[in-house]
């Protein structure tokens, strides 16, 4: 048997066997993240860490003293919510930080793309940072040198 026919099963049914190049074909995913440039790279991994560090400040109930009244009349982080991760963090417990860490890693949507799955595997205070070089290595490389 060559693999590329159907093959019958004791109760008569017809099972279709695959060919290994047809299996390598069908198993492609289609909308691949490794066409992204960069740019967009870097932004759809920003929009992640936004969301979550959001999520975060919600947990953590930070917009209760925030002094952007926007939030504390929306009663949610509606501002800089990485910003605000960066600042508050320290004062967060130990205890309660890895509680609230391995619950936003339990609430990762079961669609969501690699993005969102892995701001969502970061500790709460990794989401807010930012590379305070990046803004230099940036100039330096569209200026060429």
């Amino acid at each position: 048997m060559t693999g590329t026919g159907p093959v019958m099963t004791k109760r008569g049914t017809a099972l279709l066997a695959m060919s290994k190049s047809r299996v390598s074909r069908s198993t492609t995913r289609k909308g691949s993240d490794d066409d992204l440039t960069p740019q967009e790279w870097q932004a759809r991994h920003d929009a992640a860490c936004m969301i979550v560090a959001q999520k975060y400040c919600h947990m953590f109930a930070f917009w209760r003293d925030c002094r952007y009244r926007p939030c504390r009349s929306a009663q949610r982080c509606v501002g800089d919510a990485r910003h605000c991760l960066d600042q508050r963090w320290p004062g967060v417990p130990y205890d309660v930080s890895v509680d609230a860490h391995a619950r936003m890693s339990a609430e990762a949507p079961p669609n969501a793309d690699r993005f969102l799955w892995g701001a969502h595997q970061m500790a709460h205070h990794a989401v807010g940072k930012r590379n305070p070089k990046l803004s230099d290595i940036r100039t330096r490389r569209e200026a060429g040198t």
